[in-house]
């Protein structure tokens, strides 16, 4: 494929400009033939554009089994969830490949109403603000996700509906003490799963960048929830990008007016900015963000490596994005939890090749079970590799070294 301009960015790329994730694709079909799917996986790894490709491709390329994308990050009611998705059907329906008629939705909403206007599916908003509305969103979201089976299975197509930063949003819920919301919620997604299973026309993609693990042990924590909303999906973890379509990525930021001081060393210069950056690509966008606005977009060995240092020692987008990482542990877990987890961070950082368990627990003053534990939680929560010895010993690192030189440097 020839590679096309893609101007530097740290925030959002068009779908049809999203470099390739075409393996991680044919994966999650794969999987999406025999259930849905959950995506944990940290801020800025690139989930987010792999699934808004997935959905845009689905219907690009007409594929029997679509894909729709939801955000529900912000979504800071139970009775306005069935509006997010009606609100998105909307926009798709412009388009002409997806026209619902929501029969069991407009129904549920004139029973509601208790009248006999005629209201359109362009104009019905459940989370209007009536006590009626309220009692009944369970039956409104319900209501939606038939509509949509019995309009799949009518076209013989499967329908895949990604709800992106669902965990978020219910942390959210539980924080603002909305907790029985959040497991009433959990609870109608798993019972609509075995529902619709039969007709094997909707799968789920529930993704975000904080673990739904995390959710639910606060849920079960705090509150004594004994929901297991999601044991029935297979978890997907995305790596990295492979080499060619980092190289690939790197050829196409190239074209955005930058230039070689030996163009012959161009390909070695792509090579150390994606190993530098373990191939990710919202930090390969960040290198060349600052080789364009700190050294005239010339790429040099002392351009690359200034570009790189200020990606990780100063203040930007992408200070941010690492920031967050420690953030997480300081809202996400208990604070003797988030204490331990900081100091196991604090030593992995500084060394030079993964620690076995045992060295860890004699380096540190915890109690080693709880030093186990918060290895474990580490490692669930993406920031740690985890490995293992002839004798089936358990050993650790950080998953990137990207994150671990900026942890070294900015917190250890």
């Amino acid at each position: 494929m020839k590679p096309y301009l893609i101007s530097t960015t740290t925030g959002s790329i068009p779908d049809d400009k999203i470099v390739g994730r075409d393996r991680e694709i044919e994966l999650l079909k794969d999987l999406l033939e025999s259930q849905s799917v959950v995506i944990d996986e940290i801020r800025r790894m690139g989930k987010t554009l792999l699934l808004k490709k997935f959905a845009y491709l689905s219907v690009e390329n007409d594929e029997p089994n679509k894909a729709l994308y939801f955000i529900f990050q912000g979504t800071d009611s139970i009775n306005s969830l069935t509006d997010v998705i009606l609100n998105e059907l909307r926009q798709k329906e412009k388009y002409g490949w997806l026209k619902v008629q929501m029969h069991r939705c407009s129904e549920l909403y004139h029973k509601i109403r208790g009248d006999k206007a005629s209201v359109k599916y362009q104009d019905i908003e459940f989370s209007f603000a009536l006590p009626d509305f309220k009692i009944e969103w369970k039956k409104a979201f319900r209501a939606c996700i038939e509509d949509l089976a019995d309009h799949q299975l009518a076209k013989g197509e499967r329908l895949t509906l990604i709800f992106d930063e669902l965990p978020i949003m219910l942390w959210e819920w539980i924080r603002t003490g909305r907790a029985a919301d959040a497991m009433a919620f959990l609870d109608l997604l798993r019972d609509l799963h075995f529902s619709v299973k039969n007709s094997d026309r909707i799968r789920f993609i529930f993704c975000g960048s904080i673990g739904m693990q995390v959710v639910l042990d606060k849920l079960k924590q705090e509150h004594q929830y004994t929901g297991e909303p999601f044991n029935h999906m297979q978890k997907f973890q995305l790596p990295p990008m492979g080499e060619a379509d980092a190289l690939f990525l790197c050829e196409c930021l190239y074209l955005a007016h930058f230039q070689c001081d030996q163009i012959a060393s161009k390909s070695a210069y792509f090579e150390d900015i994606i190993e530098r950056c373990n191939r990710l690509p919202y930090f390969i966008h960040s290198v060349f963000h600052n080789l364009k606005h700190n050294a005239q977009g010339i790429l040099s060995n002392p351009t690359i490596n200034e570009a790189f240092e200020t990606l990780l020692k100063e203040k930007s987008a992408a200070s941010d994005v690492f920031e967050q990482l420690h953030q997480r542990l300081l809202i996400y877990y208990p604070q003797n939890s988030a204490k331990l987890m900081r100091s196991c961070l604090n030593l992995l950082s500084k060394a030079s090749a993964p620690m076995s368990e045992q060295d860890i627990k004699t380096a540190l003053s915890f109690d080693e079970d709880d030093v186990q534990t918060a290895l474990n939680l580490l490692w669930r929560d993406d920031f740690l590799h985890r490995t293992f010895d002839e004798q089936e010993n358990r050993a650790y690192a950080f998953r990137y070294s990207l994150i671990k030189r900026w942890w070294k440097l900015n917190k250890a």
